[in-house]
């Protein structure tokens, strides 16, 4: 009886180390990434104290003394306004769906139940590969997790796909808010009217089995010579 105790003893206590040293881990990444300290005690469970205490320990050649001060960002507005954040938060979005950092399940209240050391470890998983991917990326680590947290609250904001292009795009849910990415939306003004053609051209390209020669080799089948449709 005592050796079945002392076994149940041992993997609880084996099972609250690993935890803790899951948690620390993610904390250490989190830090890599100058996440703020208020997101790393909701992703990680560890306290204030000792993130901080952490963050000292960890940061001993003074590489990340800079990272963000203050408040997590709340507000995923500021992502929407800028075109290349739009882009980036697009893209990044359907590495986190795919890793399962964002659930798929919309749930109102998920900025208080989604934070766990797990959905950390995808998200920080979903960054890196994104950042091989782009290496030019500027998108933040604490950008990453308002827009996954906004996306599974489902109230603000969605992804879908451009209506012009197809491609993944963040959008407000207002209810006026065109499908349209911000660089189709430049292509379709007339100053641009070439840049637009081209885009449908390079679509309907997708389509073939051969590439096309030219971007004009495919503009012929979409729009005949009076104007009227090709199809």
């Amino acid at each position: 009886m005592s050796a079945s105790v002392e076994g149940v003893t041992m993997r609880v206590t084996e099972d609250r180390y690993v935890r803790d040293l899951r948690r620390l881990n993610l904390a250490r990444r989190f830090l890599r990434y100058q996440v703020r300290t208020q997101s790393i005690c909701e992703w990680t469970g560890l306290s204030d104290l000792r993130v901080r205490t952490l963050f000292r320990a960890y940061d001993v050649d003074n590489q990340i003394a800079q990272r963000h001060r203050g408040p997590s960002p709340t507000r995923i507005q500021a992502v929407l306004r800028s075109p290349i954040l739009r882009c980036e938060a697009s893209a990044i979005a359907v590495l986190g769906y795919l890793l399962g950092a964002i659930p798929f399940r919309v749930n109102p209240d998920a900025r208080r139940t989604l934070p766990s050391v797990e959905a950390g470890e995808r998200l920080c998983k979903a960054l890196e590969i994104y950042r091989r991917i782009v290496p030019s990326s500027t998108f933040t680590m604490d950008q990453f997790i308002l827009v996954t947290v906004s996306l599974a609250e489902g109230t603000e904001v969605e992804l879908r796909h451009c209506s012009h292009c197809h491609g993944s795009l963040l959008l407000d849910k207002r209810p006026n808010e065109r499908a349209l990415c911000p660089w189709c939306r430049d292509a379709m003004l007339p100053k641009n009217r070439a840049l637009g053609q081209a885009i449908l051209a390079a679509q309907a390209a997708q389509t073939l089995d051969e590439p096309p020669e030219s971007a004009e080799a495919y503009q012929q089948p979409l729009f005949l010579q009076d104007g009227r449709p090709g199809y």
